[in-house]
């Protein structure tokens, strides 16, 4: 039978759920926990409620991911990793998912470079809930280095930093753009790995 697969989550916690087609609740697979610390999977199983926005972006297909993965790489709470696993599993090209999704985070990531850019610090400091303090060490690391560490905007807690940073250096904007995607492939094509070999654990 049909397995439908949804996400529900904010930017470093999210939870998957499946659903086997007519089957009328939903079972918590796994949550998938990223911090500071690394990313842990945790297996359970239980009734859940879904979050209907993720729901509508998963029923979106590659535009939804798209969608979900500019607002995880924008200044907005959001997880799109699971929500690129959801789609896969339901039939979409794997190919395209994955490009859709880099393509999505690189944009929103690049809203972070574009506020950098604009160097309003009262609205980073504001809206991003980054302190001044934080983008002056940034930028004193990356000095020297240049657009190719946008590759690294990524990372929980400092990618944010790096990619105001480098817009505030006034960093080539392609370059920052290329490096930004290349590394946000490499992660989302991890992510991917780490949870097909999670889900191939429960069938």
């Amino acid at each position: 039978m049909p397995i439908i697969l949804v996400t529900y989550g904010v930017k470093h916690i999210s939870r998957t759920f499946v659903r086997i087609d007519k089957q009328q609740t939903f079972k918590s697979v796994f949550h998938l926990y990223i911090n500071s610390n690394g990313c842990t999977i945790h297996f359970e199983y239980m009734d859940a409620i879904i979050d209907s926005v993720t729901q509508i972006l998963i029923d979106w297909g590659y535009s939804g991911l798209f969608i979900s993965a500019l607002l995880a790489g924008s200044v907005l709470p959001f997880s799109s990793e699971l929500v690129l696993f959801a789609v896969i599993h339901a039939g979409l090209n794997p190919i395209g998912c994955i490009i859709a999704a880099t393509t999505g985070n690189t944009v929103g990531g690049m809203t972070c470079y574009l506020l950098g850019h604009l160097g309003k610090i009262e609205w980073i400091e504001k809206y991003m809930k980054v302190k001044k303090e934080k983008i002056d060490k940034m930028q004193q690391f990356l000095h020297g280095k240049g657009a190719l560490m946008a590759f690294f905007a990524f990372l929980p807690f400092f990618g944010e930093v790096i990619s105001i940073a480098l817009g505030y250096m006034r960093s080539n904007v392609w370059l920052t753009v290329a490096s930004m995607f290349i590394g946000k492939l490499v992660r989302y094509l991890v992510i991917l790995y780490i949870l097909n070999s999670a889900y191939e654990m429960l069938i």
